[in-house]
């Protein structure tokens, strides 16, 4: 019964980059093989760690499709490497201090193969600090604003853990995760995308945790570097018009005194989403989309902050 259901979802290949994380590979790893989702490919690529992390992953080497451990050059690299090792349909890399939630992989491969036209399938992603902070979450909605004007110039605005690509598209695209950007690498990638044509679905769900500690790059901060480069990088990749958008945002709306009142700034919103709707057409936000996440946000009284659980 449970094959016939199941038996037409389609194949979600996950990798996970993993460098003397021991104290949090074991969750990250739980998390996706206890999503019991039918069609996963997961592959493992350790950079030779000196910590406990090749113990913790052999404990679970059957249910991998493939592992290893061996000096790599960095995150990006190595996740390149396993993209490169993959042949689902879906695809999205998990850090080795990150997790996914409950119900995650089967809420996406039951909404991908009914709606198969799109290229980004984005859940709204969580926040922690460390093993035992509590939750953090902006919203539990896309801003419809927010991401209409991302979207229009080609910005990303992903939770990276909670977002799922088509492995087809980044190969027709010759879309590679560039390891010269070593802490923009994910940024790049979806850019990259949006500039040509990826279209997107927006899921009202929780999809993933991220977990800020104080060895982890989103918790350093992005070196001087990477964003020179990033800059250089948004020259080459976008057209005249593309950067001229950018500019018209982010230089005479967003900066100008005159749309510093609510008024005039809601104007100019609305403007923007109207162009947005008319032109770009990329970005939508489905209502009423059966999903299968089984997870609640809910303020613990006893630990005195806000955890998730089953519901």
């Amino acid at each position: 019964m449970k094959d016939n259901k199941n038996k037409d979802l389609p194949k979600i290949s996950l990798v996970t980059a993993s460098y003397n994380q021991g104290q949090f590979i074991e969750t990250t790893i739980q998390s996706v093989l206890y999503q019991d989702y039918p069609n996963l490919e997961y592959i493992i690529l350790d950079g030779n760690s000196n910590d406990n992390s090749v113990e913790i992953i052999k404990k679970y080497q059957d249910k991998l499709t493939y592992w290893h451990s061996k000096a790599d050059d960095g995150a990006s690299a190595a996740i390149q490497q396993g993209k490169q090792k993959c042949t689902g349909e879906l695809f999205n890399w998990l850090n080795s201090d990150d997790y996914l939630l409950p119900g995650t992989l089967l809420s996406l491969g039951t909404i991908a193969a009914k709606y198969p036209e799109y290229d980004i399938y984005a859940f709204i992603g969580l926040e922690s600090w460390d093993m035992t902070s509590p939750i953090l979450v902006n919203s539990n909605k896309f801003d419809r604003k927010i991401f209409a004007v991302d979207i229009l110039f080609n910005r990303c605005g992903f939770a990276q853990e909670s977002t799922f690509l088509r492995l087809d598209f980044l190969q027709k695209n010759n879309i590679v995760i560039r390891k010269e950007f070593s802490n923009l690498f994910d940024t790049v990638l979806y850019e990259e995308m949006l500039s040509k044509g990826a279209r997107i679905l927006f899921i009202k769900a929780f999809g993933g945790v991220i977990r800020h500690h104080k060895c982890a790059k989103t918790s350093i901060g992005v070196p001087d570097l990477d964003i020179k480069k990033y800059h250089r990088f948004c020259q080459e990749i976008y057209s005249e018009s593309d950067l001229l958008w950018r500019r018209l945002i982010s230089k005479i709306i967003w900066r100008n005194p005159l749309f510093s009142f609510l008024f005039f700034k809601k104007i100019a919103d609305n403007i923007i989403i109207y162009i947005y709707l008319t032109f770009k057409k990329v970005g939508v936000i489905k209502k009423n989309i059966p999903t299968y996440n089984f997870c609640e946000l809910y303020w613990c009284s006893e630990n005195k902050r806000v955890e998730w659980r089953i519901k």
